[in-house]
């Protein structure tokens, strides 16, 4: 019998599972089928996120697409990162493709981050089909005592 060690000591919790959870459906939903009938898009780019101390980045590989055909959003908690990636075949060109693995059509990645980000500080560039949007995470203001006086 094999021993897997998944590099984990073995407890999870109830919000990590449901990431992981949430993480395997959508790569099956946005995988290699066509979802268009389901929800309206055509696929899903495969995206990175990163915690770092102070801020999440996200990754997106975006190949043969321009900066004008991303549009980033960020509310709270939620990142979204949707565009349209144009087919360079035109129907009707006399050419039959034999094979077609690429994806093109509208696309729509929603993901949701462990904590608030600043939502007038997030930066996303891009270059070389690659996406990054860089998420600083939002301050959290700790509350202080208020020491109660005498009423004399």
């Amino acid at each position: 019998m094999a021993v897997w060690s998944f590099g984990r000591d073995g407890t999870i919790s109830l919000r990590e599972l449901q990431g992981e959870f949430d993480r395997l459906v959508d790569r099956l939903w946005h995988g290699g089928i066509s979802t268009a009938p389901l929800d309206g898009q055509d696929w899903g780019p495969p995206i990175d996120v990163c915690d770092e101390s102070d801020r999440y980045v996200l990754q997106v590989e975006l190949p043969g697409l321009t900066n004008e055909d991303l549009e980033v959003a960020v509310l709270d908690r939620t990142a979204t990162v949707s565009g349209v990636k144009p087919s360079p075949r035109k129907p009707g060109e006399g050419t039959k493709c034999l094979r077609s693995e690429r994806r093109f059509g509208k696309f729509k990645r929603t993901i949701e981050l462990p904590e608030p980000v600043d939502e007038t500080r997030v930066h996303a560039a891009f270059a070389n089909g690659l996406l990054t949007v860089s998420l600083p995470k939002k301050v959290v203001v700790q509350g202080r005592k208020v020491p109660v006086e005498s009423g004399e």
